[in-house]
C-alpha cells in the first residue's frame, strides 16, 4: 500500500475508518481537500502515480 505524502503537511492529524476502525494520519498525509481531488483526478487522467507527489510505502 502506498500514501501521498502532503506537499505542505495539515494542519493537524486526522483519524479515517479503514475497514470500520479508526486510523490515525499525521501531518505528514493529510491533504487539503481540494488538492486530493486534483491529484485523483491527474492520476486517473494519466493512470501515473508519480506525476502526483512522493509516496510512502506501507
Amino acid at each position: 500500500m502506498l500514501l501521498l505524502l502532503a506537499d505542505t503537511p495539515g494542519l493537524k492529524d486526522v483519524e479515517v475508518p479503514v475497514m470500520d476502525d479508526p486510523v490515525k494520519f499525521t501531518t505528514d498525509f493529510v491533504l487539503d481537500l481540494d488538492q486530493a481531488w486534483r491529484d485523483i483526478e491527474e492520476f486517473i487522467r494519466t493512470g501515473d502515480a508519480t506525476r502526483v507527489g512522493n509516496w510512502c510505502e506501507l
